[in-house]
């Protein structure tokens, strides 16, 4: 039978048991007798045995090396073999515990299993009888540890997929640290990001400290532990004066932390960060287990962070490609000089208002920044002509939307900017264009646009007419809600109005020289706005 790293059988013949184990064995026991009959039995099964004769001495052994079982009295002097089990426990959360014991009763057991124990012998006991509880306790550790490993597998699944939810890196590398708290129940946590090029690690979301002294916020490859993983991309675990690498040991300098983990982050091949975790002395320590889930952890994250930094990479190409159509756009027309980049800043307030997800507040901005575009293709005589239109003239400005997706199509924009942009003058009522689509069929981003772009027009000094009054404006929008536009959104509008103000919604639609602002800046101001009008 197969448990670990250890094999029992019988001999050829059935005398002699055949073993293979190198499994570490704690005795604790003050009856001599007792301690060498366990000695014989174990050593004669193969494990590796070690004995003491109190509890403390069983405590100050466990914290200076690893064993895989303990198998304890109930009855000794100082502490007794319940409280050993409660406090071996809080050092070695894993460890096999089987108890022995000469007074046994239904209640002992149960009181040992509360604690932690997986076995019970009973005093005298054969070698037999020892050895198939000792098999027993150490089989169910396994099915403890394969459930657990199960149910992490389900907990990786969720983590991964809320990963890969979020691709802005502000956000996400603060997401990676909560959920290494979490899943390791660390006191706390840091993710640090490679530069390739200094070969320089920095720490760019942290957590549960007080405050990081500056000089850890910055560590050269090979230097300190994090330095180290990333040079090896092998992780490290420091628990108090142990780790595999004596000469990290030293690291651990600070008194309130009992054992660290640090991992490296791993994308093709190339270490791109390092993932670090601490517990304070009174956290149990970390495990082999923690190891191998935080060692998962990090491969899924890498490729959280590798797809954030091309996701923004693209993002700002696409950006330097708006920037540019939109200044072909406004040379032809006076009028556009900042009112795309004010429409993208009042659709942004209403998604977030709305409480719709990052990715759908990003496609929006973008396509309310861009849904002039088509104007590109208008004659200059009809988009700046400063009176009222006549009926050709009408046509054929109403043909910019179709003009700004047969523009942007071959840039290989997303279909759903496209569509938002093709659908911002459609009407709730169906008499809109291009389309003439109704309600519903308006995708969002359309019918959020069509609030935005009418409200900047308000707002607005035009050459046919002066701004509109607060009033006024309130009046016209509530007027032509669930006609003209979405009514939920013409509401949300208002609301916002109502709690931050014309004057401070003038201010954050302010563009200098008619110019995009860049969109973290726009994301921080209008975060900044949303709650603290």
């Amino acid at each position: 039978m197969y448990y670990g790293n250890q094999v029992l059988g019988e001999a050829t013949g059935g005398k002699e048991k055949q073993v293979v184990s190198s499994k570490k064995v704690l005795v604790v026991d003050d009856e001599v007798v007792i301690v060498e009959l366990c000695r014989r039995f174990l050593s004669g099964a193969g494990y590796n045995v070690k004995t003491v004769s109190h509890g403390n001495e069983a405590i100050g052994l466990c914290q200076k090396e690893a064993f895989d079982l303990i198998l304890s009295d109930v009855r000794m002097p100082g502490i007794s073999g319940l409280e050993l089990i409660k406090t071996i426990k809080q050092i070695q959360p894993q460890m096999v515990i089987v108890i022995m014991t000469g007074h046994g009763t239904i209640q002992t057991a149960i009181e040992a299993m509360k604690q932690g124990a997986l076995g019970f012998v009973l005093k005298p006991f054969t070698e037999e009888e020892l050895l198939k509880s000792i098999r027993y306790a150490s089989e169910m550790n396994d099915m403890v540890k394969e459930n657990m490993r199960l149910k992490s597998y389900m907990g990786l699944f969720e983590i991964n997929r809320s990963l890969m939810n979020e691709i802005h890196l502000e956000q996400l590398l603060p997401k990676i640290v909560d959920i290494t708290l979490k899943e390791t129940k660390a006191d706390r946590a840091s993710i640090m990001l490679l530069d390739p090029e200094k070969q320089e690690l920095t720490v760019k979301a942290h957590a549960g400290f007080d405050e990081i002294f500056p000089e850890l916020l910055k560590k050269k490859v090979g230097e300190w532990v994090s330095g180290k993983v990333a040079q090896t991309k092998e992780p490290v675990l420091i628990q108090g004066v142990q780790a595999e690498d004596p000469e990290l040991v030293h690291f651990l300098k600070n008194e309130k932390i009992s054992s660290s983990l640090t991992v490296p982050l791993v994308f093709n091949e190339k270490v791109i960060g390092v993932l670090n975790a601490s517990k304070l002395n009174e956290s149990p320590p970390f495990t082999g287990s923690d190891v191998d889930l935080v060692s998962i952890m990090s491969g899924q994250a890498a490729v959280a962070i590798e797809n954030a930094a091309l996701y923004e990479k693209l993002f700002n190409n696409y950006i330097k490609t708006i920037e540019a159509l939109l200044t072909a756009m406004e040379v032809k027309d006076l009028y556009t000089q900042g009112h795309s980049a004010r429409v993208s800043k009042m659709s942004r307030l209403l998604c977030m208002e709305m409480k719709l997800s990052t990715k759908m507040i990003e496609d929006i901005s973008i396509s309310a920044l861009l849904h002039d575009i088509g104007k590109i293709g208008i004659q200059d005589n009809v988009l700046q002509k400063p009176g009222k239109l006549d009926d050709l003239e009408t046509v054929i400005m109403r043909e910019h939307p179709a003009n700004g997706v047969k523009i942007l199509r071959p840039i290989d924009f997303p279909l759903h900017i496209l569509e938002s942009v093709h659908a911002h003058h459609e009407w709730w009522n169906g008499s809109g264009y291009p389309r003439g689509l109704k309600g519903e069929e308006i995708p969002l981003g359309g019918r959020i646009i069509a609030v935005a772009d009418t409200v900047d027009s308000m707002i607005g000094n035009r050459v046919y007419r002066k701004a509109l009054s607060l009033e006024n404006m309130k009046e016209e929008l509530q007027k032509y809600a669930g006609i003209q536009f979405d009514a939920g959104i013409i509401n949300t509008f208002l609301s916002l109005l109502d709690r931050i103000g014309l004057q401070k919604l003038l201010e954050h639609l302010q563009v200098e020289n008619g110019q995009p602002e860049n969109g973290t800046a726009s994301k921080l101001r209008a975060f900044e706005l949303l709650n603290n009008p």
